[in-house]
């Protein structure tokens, strides 16, 4: 359903855009690199914390067996303490949650398999930003996935930030970054 989502998205806005780069932050960076799985392939791609497998080895295990079953609409908290920020205001300042459901687990798995799966290099240029010590995303994961993006693919770690990067303590960083890279390979073309 998420990437289903995605896919009419960029569709409607590729009907629209000659030129089009696409930004995708945690899952919404999985989702948008996977456009490239269909041939709808972005002019450029930024991946702001985009995990790359589910680290728990227990929860890697299980989890494809957990779809379609009943277990999966159990509800599981995922962390205490609220969002994964560094800055103690904007963290208190985020909206998030502390429970999901399995069957949510298990689709955010799903997507993050079949990105493994297909990982190869992309042939648009991607920028990769990651926060050193992001605790839902781990960073070895950013790196295999810039190696096996190719040379088109430039990881660039935030030294100070955590997961959610567009609100922790380098988030200006972050953005000027993004509209650099943006402005920098797509220029000035608009729709």
């Amino acid at each position: 359903e998420w990437f289903a989502a995605v896919r009419t998205a960029y569709r409607a806005l590729r009907a629209e855009c000659s030129v089009c780069g696409v930004v995708g932050l945690s899952l919404g960076a999985v989702l948008a690199r996977l456009l490239f799985d269909e041939a709808l392939a972005p002019d450029a791609l930024v991946l702001l914390a985009m995990p790359w497998r589910i680290d728990d080895p227990l929860g890697r295990a299980l989890l494809p067996r957990l779809r379609g079953t009943s277990v999966a609409r159990r509800w599981i908290r995922i962390k205490d303490g609220g969002p994964d920020i560094s800055d103690p205001e904007a963290r208190a300042r985020s909206v998030s949650y502390a429970w999901t459901s399995l069957y949510a687990v298990a689709e955010v798995d799903a997507a993050l398999r079949a990105q493994r799966r297909t990982a190869r290099p992309l042939g648009a240029p991607v920028l990769m930003l990651h926060g050193a010590h992001d605790h839902v995303a781990a960073l070895a994961g950013a790196r295999e996935a810039a190696r096996r993006f190719g040379g088109d693919a430039q990881l660039e770690v935030m030294p100070r930030s955590w997961h959610v990067l567009t609100q922790d303590v380098e988030a200006e960083r972050v953005a000027q970054r993004v509209a650099a890279f943006l402005d920098q390979v797509l220029g000035s073309a608009s729709c």
